[in-house]
């Protein structure tokens, strides 16, 4: 017991040194965990972005699926739409683009292109899809 009694009398404590080392490597663990965090953050946003990019094309090309090839032509089905918005992103706005192209065996290509229009977005995805006689 007296023994332990004279080590406790020379233990000084934790040093000014030991403190800033430790405060040191905390540090840096957290900036390293900050940094995958924002990485992880900015990739869900763009994932979101294309996903609703993603879905505005295909919910146009699902729409021409319904019309007859043969009623389809440029001059009256080509449609450029602007400020749209999804639900799952209502302040993120898109513009719309869709060309159609009669082809010479009397198929119809369907071109839809969407592009993020918010600043700081550049997320652009284009879908094609050709309909032929029913």
């Amino acid at each position: 017991m007296e023994l332990n009694k004279q080590y406790l009398k020379n233990e000084a404590g934790i040093s000014l040194v030991e403190i800033l080392v430790a405060f040191v490597v905390v540090s840096l663990i957290g900036l390293s965990l900050t940094h995958s965090l924002i990485s992880s953050l900015k990739t869900h946003k763009n994932s979101q972005v294309h996903n609703a990019a993603t879905t505005l094309a295909l919910n146009k090309i699902e729409i021409y699926s319904a019309i007859n090839p043969q009623e389809m032509n440029s001059s009256s089905h080509d449609d450029s739409e602007t400020n749209l918005t999804t639900t799952s992103l209502p302040n993120v706005k898109f513009s719309r683009v869709t060309d159609v192209t009669e082809n010479p065996d009397k198929s119809r290509t369907v071109d839809v292109t969407v592009t993020c229009s918010t600043s700081g977005c550049n997320k652009t995805v284009n879908y094609t899809s050709t309909f032929t006689r029913w």
